[in-house]
C-alpha cells in the first residue's frame, strides 16, 4: 500500500480539505477539563460551546452520512439517551443535574458519529489519531499541574486526581508505535514513561487492572502479527520496542521516586498491608461497590416501567442500606458521605445504564463497548496483508483504546468524565467502520 488516499465512499476534494483540520481540532475541545467546585466553570462552558461549534460545522458539511451508511450503532445509542432525558423530564429532575449526568454521554454519541466520519479516508482517520495522541499528552501534563497546584493537593494526598482520565488512549499509542514502526521511536518511549510515572504517584490499584489487560493485549498481537513476511521491517524493531519495556519501567520508578520518597512503601501498603478490610473482613471498596449497584437496582425495581426504562438522567438514587454498618465499622466520614442521597452518575457504567436508562439502556451500554470491539477484531484479520504504517497504527490504537477503556469499567465509569466520554465515542467511531475501509482497499 502506497502513501496516497485510499477512500470508499469517499468524501470530494473540498469537504477532505476541510475536514481534515476540523477532526484535528475536536479533540482538543475538553482537553483541558477539570471537575471544578459546583460542577462547572466558565472555561468549561467555552470548552462545550467549542464542541458544539465544530460538531455543527462538521455536520453542516457530511450531514449524518456515514461511510458505512449503517446507522444502528449511532441511532441506537440516540435513542437511549433520548429515552434518559425524556424519563428526567418526566420525573422533574432540575435541569442542572439532567445536563451534567447527560453531558458525557452526548459527548460520547457525537465522538462515535465524528468517529466514523474520519473513516472516509485513511488521512482524515490518521489526523484524528494525531489529535488523539497529542491532546492525551497535553491532558496528562494538565490534569498533573491542575491537580498539584490550583487544587493544592498534597502529594501523599494525592490518588486518581493526577491520572488524566484519557490514558488508556496514551497506553493504546504506545502498543501501537511499538509494534508497527519502522524506527525506534522516542516519542512513544517517552509517553510510557510519563505515564508509568502519573500511576506510581496516584498510588491507585484499579490501573493494575489496566496493565494485565494491556499485557494480554501484547500477548495476543504477538500471537497474531508473529513472522508476518509483510511485517518484517516492523519485527526488528518491535524486539528492540520489547527490550526498552523494562528500561521504561525503570526510568519511571526513579523519576517518581524524585517526587515522592515513599513511592515503593506507599503501593506495598496499598496492595496488602493497609488493604481497609470490614468487620466481616471484606474489602471495603469491594463492599461500596455492591452498595451502589444494590441501590441502584432498588431504585427501579419497583416498577416494571423502570426497570425498562430507568429513572433518567440526573434523577437521585440512595446506597443499599444493609451495608452502611459494615462501612460505618471502617469510617463514619465514609457512610455519611456515600450514603446521602446522590444523583452523581455511579462507578460503573453498566449499573449507571440500568439506573438511567433500565434495561435498554443496560443492554445497549454492552452493545455499544463490545460490537466495536469485534468490528476491530475482523479489520485486524486484513492487517496480516498491509505494510502501511499508518494503516496498521491507527488499527491497533483504535482496538487497543477501546479494550483498556472497557478494563477500567470494571472499578469505574470512564464515561462519567467529559473528555473519556469523547475519546471513547471516537474510538468506538473508528472501531466499528474502520475495517470496512482497510477492505474496500483490498477489494481494489
Amino acid at each position: 500500500m502506497s502513501n496516497k488516499i485510499y477512500n470508499y465512499n469517499p468524501p470530494s476534494p473540498w469537504k477532505h480539505t476541510v475536514l481534515k483540520p476540523l477532526l484535528f481540532l475536536y479533540p482538543f475541545c475538553f482537553t483541558f477539563d477539570f471537575r471544578g467546585e459546583f460542577g462547572g466553570s466558565f472555561s468549561q462552558a467555552i470548552m462545550i460551546i467549542m464542541c458544539a461549534a465544530l460538531t455543527v460545522f462538521i455536520f453542516a458539511i457530511e450531514g449524518i452520512k456515514s461511510p458505512s451508511r449503517d446507522f444502528k450503532l449511532i441511532f441506537n445509542t440516540a435513542v437511549v439517551i433520548s429515552v434518559g432525558l425524556i424519563v428526567a423530564l418526566l420525573y422533574s429532575v432540575p435541569y442542572g443535574q439532567i445536563v451534567r449526568a447527560a453531558l458525557p454521554y452526548i459527548l460520547l454519541l457525537f465522538g462515535i458519529w465524528i468517529g466514523r466520519v474520519s473513516c472516509q479516508s485513511y488521512k482524515l482517520a490518521g489526523s484524528l489519531y494525531n489529535a488523539l495522541i497529542i491532546s492525551g499528552i497535553i491532558s496528562l501534563f494538565f490534569r498533573a499541574y491542575y491537580a498539584t497546584s490550583e487544587a493544592g493537593i498534597t502529594m501523599e494526598e494525592m490518588r486518581y486526581q493526577i491520572v488524566t482520565p484519557v490514558l488508556p488512549t496514551l497506553l493504546a499509542y504506545v502498543l501501537s508505535a511499538s509494534f508497527f514502526s519502522k524506527k525506534l521511536s522516542i516519542y512513544s518511549i517517552t509517553i510510557s514513561v510519563l505515564s508509568m510515572v502519573t500511576i506510581l504517584l496516584s498510588i491507585t490499584r484499579s490501573y493494575v487492572i489496566t496493565f494485565v489487560s494491556l499485557f494480554i493485549l501484547i500477548v495476543y498481537l504477538v500471537i497474531k502479527f508473529n513472522n508476518i513476511k509483510t511485517h518484517y521491517e516492523f519485527i526488528r524493531i518491535r524486539r528492540f520496542a520489547t527490550l526498552a519495556i523494562p528500561v521504561s519501567v525503570i526510568l519511571a520508578g526513579i523519576v517518581a521516586y524524585i517526587f515522592r520518597p515513599d513511592v515503593f512503601d506507599s503501593w506495598i501498603d496499598r496492595l496488602y498491608a493497609s488493604r481497609v478490610l470490614t468487620v466481616y473482613g471484606n474489602d471495603i471498596n469491594f463492599i461500596t461497590r455492591i452498595a451502589e449497584a444494590e441501590g441502584i437496582w432498588n431504585s427501579v425495581k419497583g416498577d416494571a416501567i423502570n426497570v425498562v426504562f430507568g429513572m433518567g438522567y440526573g434523577n437521585i438514587y440512595e446506597w443499599e442500606y444493609k451495608y452502611a454498618a459494615e462501612v460505618e465499622s471502617v469510617s463514619v466520614n465514609m457512610l455519611n458521605t456515600f450514603w446521602a442521597p446522590t444523583w452523581v452518575p455511579g462507578h460503573s457504567p453498566f449499573t449507571y445504564a440500568l439506573f438511567f436508562g433500565g434495561l435498554v439502556a443496560l443492554i445497549w451500554q454492552i452493545y455499544v463497548l463490545l460490537y466495536p470491539i469485534i468490528s476491530a477484531i475482523k479489520g485486524l484479520n486484513l492487517l496480516k496483508n498491509s505494510s502501511d504504517q499508518l494503516c496498521l497504527q491507527i488499527a491497533i490504537f483504535s482496538f487497543a483504546s477501546l479494550v483498556l477503556y472497557l478494563s477500567q469499567c470494571f472499578t469505574s465509569n470512564p464515561i462519567n468524565d467529559r473528555i473519556s466520554a469523547m475519546f471513547i465515542g471516537l474510538t468506538i467511531g473508528i472501531n466499528s467502520n474502520y475495517y470496512r475501509l482497510i477492505k474496500s482497499e483490498f477489494n481494489k
